[in-house]
């Protein structure tokens, strides 16, 4: 379908001449196709490198047409697109220059309300991930009063959404409180807009987002009250219009938020049959199973664990044979690699989980001859180093062989120098910063291992 549609829009590029309403066409059928291939706020097929060039192939559509209001506004969201992939690869400073952009543009062009107000949110969330709270939180204000003075039909749930995504920012700022305070009066306006309209599917459905993202700040026993509210508002759309493919995935994805692992599985499971060469399906398939695995390795149910991450194994193989050069699907058979060591680590199985960890470095460093600079994958292979290590000191603590401790140092160091990289490029979170603590605590066994009178003979 994709690639009918880039055909399509190959064939009709040639066509359209310097006509300016075909070019912003055009434009519009490239920023869907980007949304399709890699968007994360669309269902997509997983392909991050083929939306940002369609984005940038729309962007270079629009810049030949005469700036018209409805055109400038295109060249905006366009901006805002780039900027969301930018943001998904870890390149932030690149994404809020991006949205800079079409803050700029929107300001200049005096955009309306609720335009202005998504692009002052979208730049304030870019701008927390980069450590600038501050700024941030100013924006989300600006934003926000900007959302609370609109009118119409839809100004409730414009101001719903508001009040969302200021919480977002300020959890991503630290203020976890307050972004509860503010993700509950969301919850209460979805639930005026979906008492108002009880029969209208789209107001249950935001009920529930907003459930489950104030489920996750709330305490265990109110989260859980939370989660099952949300539930059973995904069950019942589900089971009003059961050819409602969103709907059962929204029903799927809830399951695997509240720990109902098993069961998201089997509906994942469910849709995968419906639509066998759906990608969409697959992949969400696979993080149904990763889910699934780490829950049973938190449960210490590490046999159970490796049946999960084979099946996530066999389901990001499938799609490499397919698409060999999809990043995702690379991607996410390196997380099954490294998830799949840590489990047979835990086992016993060594020897395995070192081939696993080497696997996934393998796949991660090829990514990285690609997109050297994708913090995603700089991350992911710093993780597969230090998981290589880590296996690496238990087979040196059982062998004492001098050999296999200079080894596990030498892995253990490079673990660390990655992880120096991303924390030089500020992209360090605060799980990355409890690893290199480990790091280093692993390290100084190796050195007190080989500086051991009974070691240091051989």
């Amino acid at each position: 379908l994709v690639n009918k549609a880039l055909e399509y829009l190959a064939n009709l590029s040639k066509e359209s001449g310097a006509d300016p309403a075909l070019q912003r066409e055009l434009a519009a059928g490239y920023l869907r196709v980007g949304h399709l291939l890699g968007n994360p706020d669309y269902a997509n097929l997983g392909d991050p490198a083929g939306a940002l060039t369609s984005y940038h192939r729309a962007q270079t559509l629009l810049a030949n047409v005469e700036p018209t209001a409805e055109v400038t506004n295109d060249v905006a969201g366009v901006h805002e697109a780039i900027a969301r992939m930018l943001t998904l690869n870890g390149d932030t400073a690149r994404a809020v220059e991006s949205i800079r952009r079409a803050v700029a543009i929107r300001d200049a062009a005096n955009a309306a309300p609720d335009l202005k107000a998504a692009s002052y949110h979208n730049l304030a969330s870019a701008l927390a991930a980069t450590g600038a709270a501050a700024e941030a939180l100013e924006l989300s204000q600006k934003a926000h009063r900007l959302a609370l003075s609109l009118t119409g039909p839809d100004a409730v749930r414009q101001q719903a959404l508001s009040h969302s995504r200021v919480a977002a920012v300020l959890l991503q700022t630290g203020d976890g409180a307050r972004a509860a305070e503010s993700y509950r009066t969301a919850v209460n306006l979805y639930q005026q807009i979906a008492s108002a309209d009880p029969l209208a599917p789209r107001p249950k459905r935001d009920l529930s987002l907003a459930l489950e993202d104030l489920a996750r700040l709330e305490s265990s026993t109110d989260g859980a009250g939370l989660y099952r509210r949300s539930l059973q508002i995904r069950r019942d759309l589900a089971a009003a219009d059961p050819q409602n493919m969103q709907a059962r995935r929204d029903l799927a994805y809830c399951l695997l938020k509240q720990g109902s692992t098993g069961e998201a599985v089997e509906a994942f499971r469910q849709l995968s049959a419906l639509d066998p060469a759906s990608v969409l399906a697959r992949r969400d398939l696979a993080v149904a199973w990763e889910h699934q695995g780490n829950a049973q390795v938190q449960a210490g149910k590490y046999t159970e664990a490796i049946i999960s991450y084979r099946q996530l194994l066999q389901i990001a193989r499938e799609w490499i044979q397919r698409a060999p050069y999809n990043p995702y699907a690379n991607g996410m058979l390196a997380v099954a690699q490294v998830k799949m060591a840590e489990a047979l680590s835990r086992t016993g199985d060594r020897d395995g989980a070192i081939s696993s960890s080497r696997a996934a470095i393998r796949v991660i460093d090829g990514l990285l001859e690609k997109e050297k600079d994708n913090a995603l994958f700089r991350r992911d292979r710093a993780v597969a180093q230090w998981t290589l290590g880590r296996v690496l000191v238990d087979v040196a603590a059982v062998s004492k062989q001098p050999a296999h401790w200079r080894e596990a140092k030498a892995e253990l160091e490079r673990a660390r120098q990655l992880f120096a990289e991303i924390a030089s490029r500020n992209r360090l979170t605060g799980e990355d910063s409890a690893v290199s603590a480990a790091i280093g605590n692993q390290l100084e066994i190796c050195r007190r291992a080989l500086a051991a009178p009974s070691t240091a003979k051989f």
